[in-house]
């Protein structure tokens, strides 16, 4: 019967590399997508990461997205308390607003997306993979791991 497009329904979440910067950058925009695709020669489009939902929904949180000025990378956080503390203190991210919403605990068949800080570019790297996660721990020593910070699906 149709793809269902309320707010219920959850959203892919598009991954992106950048070759220039080491970093990957997230959308849940189609459109947002293909422009990066367009424009943006030096990410490399890496397909669906996730899914989330595109509107508040019952027990989901907003995600907010930043721009970092200094690294050209994002940096995404589910925590209001530290949105608002990265915006004080860091005047160099600007604030893109909500991007999805996702959940702060776990439940309802959700995985988590594990975050690292790299030291040597100042960037973090998300993934709700395991596998990547555990890779990540083992061969890149510049990243160090943070933890899970919220929780997406693995489906739509």
């Amino acid at each position: 019967t149709g793809s269902d497009t309320s707010s219920s329904a959850r959203s892919a979440v598009y991954r992106f590399y950048n070759v220039k910067t080491g970093a990957h950058f997230y959308t849940a925009s189609a459109g947002e997508r293909d422009f990066v695709i367009q424009t943006y020669p030096d990410f490399q489009y890496e397909n669906v990461a996730f899914y989330a939902y595109a509107a508040a929904t019952a027990g989901k949180d907003a995600v907010y997205r930043f721009y970092n000025s200094h690294t050209g990378a994002h940096f995404y956080t589910i925590s209001a308390g530290e949105r608002d503390f990265v915006v004080q203190a860091y005047p160099v991210f600007s604030l893109e607003g909500t991007v999805w919403y996702a959940q702060a605990g776990e439940g309802n068949n959700a995985t988590p997306i594990y975050r690292f800080f790299n030291s040597r570019t100042g960037a973090h790297f998300y993934t709700a993979s395991a596998g990547e996660r555990d890779f990540v721990i083992s061969e890149y020593k510049d990243f160090s791991y943070e933890g899970p910070k919220y929780y997406v699906w693995t489906t739509p």
